[in-house]
């Protein structure tokens, strides 16, 4: 029998709703199979810390996006958005990733991959309160934090409560 390759452009991830609630339909077991596909190569002595931006969407863009930037004091610190980026490099960037920050939505289900990282959920009121993100880290040992910042229309302005708050999250495995 000869073998496969498995490609993936994009990933899906299933979920049903419950009245108003979303519920993910995928196990852990089904979780760290997805993960299973992951060939990347890992660092040893390096990793990154990610801001996950939204730039290309009309919502959910962190409008001070530079500002964060500055303020955080990461070694490695990379805004990436994953719009136009093949998965393959998705994969690569989270694997390699102690910290990942970003607002929520489905860039953060690329998190399947993170490996023992942290992940910081930047999330409003406005939104239903969704625990998809919460049960991959989970099923995947990974932290996980969420954090409510102010909006502006359907956009984050991080302010200093949340900027605080977001540096308390952070951790420092270099």
């Amino acid at each position: 029998m000869k073998n496969k390759t498995q490609r993936f452009d994009k990933l899906l991830v299933c979920e049903r709703r419950y009245g108003n609630r979303r519920k993910l339909t995928l196990t852990s077991s089904d979780l760290k199979y997805i993960r299973s596909f992951d060939n990347t190569s890992t660092f040893d002595d390096e990793s990154y810390n990610l801001i996950i931006t939204r730039r290309d969407s009309c919502s959910r863009k962190i409008l001070n996006l530079e500002e964060l930037h500055k303020s955080l004091d990461c070694k490695n610190l990379k805004i990436v958005s994953f719009s136009n980026m093949c998965i393959h490099k998705q994969m690569f960037l989270v694997r390699n990733s102690q910290n990942i920050i970003g607002t929520n939505g489905s860039n953060l289900t690329n998190t399947i991959f993170a490996n023992n990282s942290n992940i910081i959920e930047i999330y409003n009121n406005k939104l239903p309160v969704d625990i998809v993100y919460n049960h991959i880290a989970d099923a995947l040992d990974n932290d996980y934090h969420r954090i409510k910042s102010p909006t502006i229309l359907s956009d984050y302005y991080i302010d200093r409560k949340t900027l605080d708050d977001i540096k308390n999250s952070l951790i420092d495995k270099n």
